[in-house]
This record gives structure tokens, sequence and C-alpha cells, in this order.
């Protein structure tokens, strides 16, 4: 098992310990989604990128026309999360 695999379920666990458990389970789950849903729209739009300039302008189109779909969503899953931070 990797170290950062040993230290995900490390922070489960101390999570877990905690009164809250459901409640910061939660906003810990929240925070690791949206972190991996700007990676990926971060790799999207760098392939979208090189795909304009090899002459895919059409892919370009699209996928851009994606991620405007996850910023709008991202910015309510940031306001969410630091409601739900605030709530502890």
């Amino acid at each position: 098992m990797s170290a950062e695999r040993q230290g995900v379920y490390a922070e489960f666990f101390r999570i877990r310990s905690t009164a809250m458990l459901d409640h910061d389970l939660t906003v810990a789950l929240l925070c690791r989604l949206n972190q991996n849903q700007s990676a990926l729209g971060m790799a999207l739009e760098e392939l979208a990128i090189w795909a304009k300039r090899h002459e895919g302008g059409e892919t370009y189109d699209v996928v851009m026309n994606h991620l405007q779909t996850l910023e709008r969503n991202a910015d309510f899953v940031a306001e969410a999360i630091v409601v739900l931070m605030a709530d502890r």
C-alpha cells in the first residue's frame, strides 16, 4: 500500500473517531471531490488546447463548452463546502 493511500486511510480513521463523523467526513469528501473535479477540468483544458493546435478546433469547442459547466458547478460546490465547514 502506498504511503499516500496510508495517509488517506489514516485521515479517514482520524475523522471517523470524532463525534461529528458524518459531518466531518462529508466535508472532507466534498473537498477531495472538488479538488479532483478541478484537476480533471485543468487536464481537459490542456488537452483541448492541444487539439486546437493540431487542427481539432471542433473538439476544442466541445470540450470548452463542457468545461463551462464544470466551472459553474465548481463555484457552487466551493461555496457549499465553506458553509458546511462553518457549521462544525
